[in-house]
């Protein structure tokens, strides 16, 4: 039996068999509720369809859907399973997919986890191209520290650096739909990524305490007003230094804040900086921004 799950055989035998304990027989519960909420009338893109049950689900519901499978044995029981939209799931490489007409929504079925790591770099870079300006990139993924799959496991910090080094100005996907809420370090995210300026204006950061030179070098320049950085203890904007020092019981703080953001941005950062200072009964003692 093939090892390199990178392989289409890898795939094809365990469908011929029926050694397929991933496909629970329809759709995940979560999976309706988060599609109900998405606009209509968009074109939606399922890599790695398997049995086909969410592309079913979709079509029966007028969306515009393709989902595609590389192993034939799964587009066949794809194309049972949709029976009247069976021409709605087609047998293909995701890898070799023409990116000239990139869809509203990439629907990510479990694709990432079931491929080797080295290949991942390949997977963010294909699903920004598939993903219009502005479109969703969604699905579902395996948070685990397991290395040896499949499924191979990854972190919500490591999914996000992957994708983010491919979103640049001029192609951005929204991330908007990665649940970050549970992530408390957000330091350094961006940094290694200049280019990046996908949007990122809902994520809920409510409990990150740490944000330090998340947007170092980067050229980022979105909307981030409506985030609650309530909770933020080490904080910066671009390549932020910040010193502290004990006052009594009163803490005084020195913050150097590059101007990687519009002038409306930074005003907003410095107001955000100085209502922290009043919660967390801390004096901004000196604010500079430089360019």
């Amino acid at each position: 039996m093939a090892q390199d799950s990178s392989r289409s055989d890898f795939w094809e035998t365990r469908y011929q068999q029926g050694t397929t304990p991933w496909d629970v027989g329809g759709i995940p519960p979560d999976f309706a509720l988060f599609a109900a909420e998405l606009p209509t009338g968009g074109r939606v893109f399922v890599p790695g369809c398997g049995s086909g049950h969410e592309v079913a689900w979709l079509a029966a519901r007028g969306v515009t859907v393709e989902g595609i499978d590389f192993s034939p044995a799964a587009v066949t029981l794809a194309q049972q399973t949709l029976g009247v939209f069976a021409h709605c799931v087609r047998c293909g490489d995701v890898f070799l997919e023409d990116e000239n007409q990139p869809y509203d929504w990439v629907y990510e079925r479990a694709l990432l986890c079931a491929l080797p790591r080295r290949v991942w770099p390949d997977w963010a870079a294909k699903m920004a191209r598939l993903v219009r300006p502005e479109g969703v990139l969604a699905g579902y993924f395996f948070f685990d520290d397991n290395l040896k799959g499949p499924p191979f496991g990854t972190s919500k910090e490591e999914l996000l650096v992957e994708i983010a080094f491919h979103m640049t100005q001029s192609h951005r996907p929204s991330l908007n739909h990665l649940d970050v809420s549970q992530l408390t370090d957000l330091s350094f995210v961006f940094s290694q990524f200049p280019e990046f300026k996908g949007d990122i204006s809902e994520w809920d950061v409510s409990n990150v305490t740490d944000m330090r030179h998340m947007f170092k070098q980067s050229e980022f320049n979105g909307d981030i007003s409506k985030w609650n950085t309530s909770k933020v203890e080490e904080t910066s904007s671009g390549d932020t230094q910040a010193a502290s020092a004990d006052s009594g019981n009163k803490k005084t703080i020195t913050v150097w804040v590059e101007k990687i953001f519009s002038d409306d941005a930074n005003t907003k950062m410095e107001e955000r900086l100085k209502e922290y200072g009043k919660e967390k009964n801390v004096t901004v003692h000196e604010l500079q921004i430089t360019e």
